[in-house]
């Protein structure tokens, strides 16, 4: 994996470029209205007179069923419906879209490292213990950290030295502080969910979390250009989305460190 996380930081990069410019204002505008002057179009021209006689060729030169024409605009592509549609979900429910799709990455993650070791059977509790852990845990945690750390560290606003520094500064707060607790967190729910006591899981967490923390830590530093354009340039309205799709890879490294002690 460390080999490749280049390339994939690259085309992860390529997609959320493109998922934020097409769902940019630009894209999602609606028709203009074009406004109409009921007044001007009716023959019922108050009778005043007009300084210089204007209202005789005023009241010659509009025919009274003109109409305003109205231009017909193509109807949005049909390639941006799903991302219209999930922008209205997180408009709607966004601690809810935003959890859903933290399962969807979870899950999608401990695939890739199952497939990445295909000499072990596949064992689908593994995967429905790391989707249930985004669902609860991850998911719930990011899109409220992320709002506290825009809200203290603002990249939306301010000079662009101030945008830069902060955007720093949440890149930190996310892969020193954050991530520690979200393999903590993977350790702990996923242990519980794939039934193991307590006590085996505080054991594991003892003689690897450092180990796994490093490695996660390695990864980082491969996705580190991504997360900083996440935190920079995107929204924090779609940011965690694109968190998430960076987090297939950081999953999987995740999910391999964790199964190889419970094989």
């Amino acid at each position: 994996i460390p080999r490749q996380i280049p390339l994939l930081s690259s085309a992860t990069l390529l997609i959320i470029f493109i998922s934020f410019h097409l769902t940019s204002p630009l894209h999602t505008l609606p028709p203009f209205p074009i406004p109409r002057f009921p007044a001007l179009c009716s023959s019922n021209i108050p009778s005043s007179p007009l300084p210089h006689q204007a209202a005789p060729v005023l009241a010659t030169n509009i025919d009274a069923t003109a109409q305003v024409p109205t231009p017909r605009l193509s109807p949005p592509s049909q390639s941006l419906a799903p991302l219209e549609h999930y922008s209205t979900l997180l408009s709607r429910s966004p601690l809810l879209t935003k959890s859903v799709t933290a399962a969807v990455i979870g899950a999608l993650g401990d695939v890739l490292a199952q497939f990445l070791t295909p000499q072990a059977p596949f064992r689908p509790i593994r995967t429905v213990s790391f989707a249930l852990e985004g669902l609860l845990v991850s998911g719930p945690f990011m899109s409220v950290s992320y709002a506290y750390l825009e809200d203290r560290f603002p990249t939306e606003v301010g000079s662009s030295r101030d945008k830069l520094q902060n955007a720093f500064q949440q890149l930190l707060v996310d892969n020193l502080i954050m991530d520690a607790f979200f393999v903590l967190s993977s350790f702990v729910t996923t242990g519980f969910l794939q039934g193991l006591k307590m006590r085996v899981i505080g054991n594991e967490l003892r003689q690897h979390f450092a180990s796994s923390w490093l490695a996660c830590m390695s990864t980082n530093a491969g996705l580190a250009p991504v997360e900083f354009t996440l935190f920079r340039f995107v929204p924090l309205k779609w940011r965690t989305l694109g968190m998430n799709l960076t987090d297939v890879i950081w999953t999987a490294v995740l999910s391999l460190s964790a199964s190889r002690l419970r094989a």
